[in-house]
């Protein structure tokens, strides 16, 4: 028997919640803005060069994952924590948040790409809150979490 169960769980989890995975026909990696695709969105030049897009095109996503509720497989995974001794280490690359909401246990949940409902500085601006912290550094990372704030609601 395992002494650990990690279960990782992509856009496909949600996809039943109505949130377009990235690489479908109505993925957020397909359809992008009117005038960009992701690919090129989704980084700081672009952010840095139109933000007024790129705060269109994520307040679109946050929309959609605000209105979504968790669905049969991520309620799944909570009655599969509850099985497992120990519960699971459950890693996702959602931004969603219906893993939390479905209550997956926020202590064993890792949301590699963070939350989609939260945000914080940019540590490479002069003059933002994290300008110049060292965010490789574990003993910084309590600095950066107090500088996370709620997403505004579209």
């Amino acid at each position: 028997r395992a002494s650990r169960v990690v279960v990782l769980t992509g856009a496909g989890v949600s996809a039943e919640s109505g949130i377009p995975t990235f690489r479908g026909a109505d993925g957020f990696w397909t359809v992008g803005s009117k005038n960009y695709q992701p690919q090129e969105l989704a980084t700081w030049e672009k952010f840095n060069e139109m933000p007024e897009e790129l705060w269109r095109w994520y307040q679109y996503r946050w929309g959609i994952c605000r209105n979504a509720k968790p669905n049969a497989g991520h309620k799944s995974l909570v009655d599969l924590e509850a099985l497992v001794p120990g519960g699971i280490d459950l890693v996702t690359q959602n931004i969603d948040g219906l893993h939390r909401i479905a209550g997956s246990s926020e202590e064993r949940l890792y949301e590699v790409h963070g939350r989609i409902d939260q945000m914080r500085c940019d540590e490479r601006v002069e003059g933002a809150c994290l300008y110049n912290v060292g965010l490789d550094d574990p003993d910084l990372f309590a600095t950066a979490r107090a500088t996370v704030v709620k997403t505004p609601i579209p």
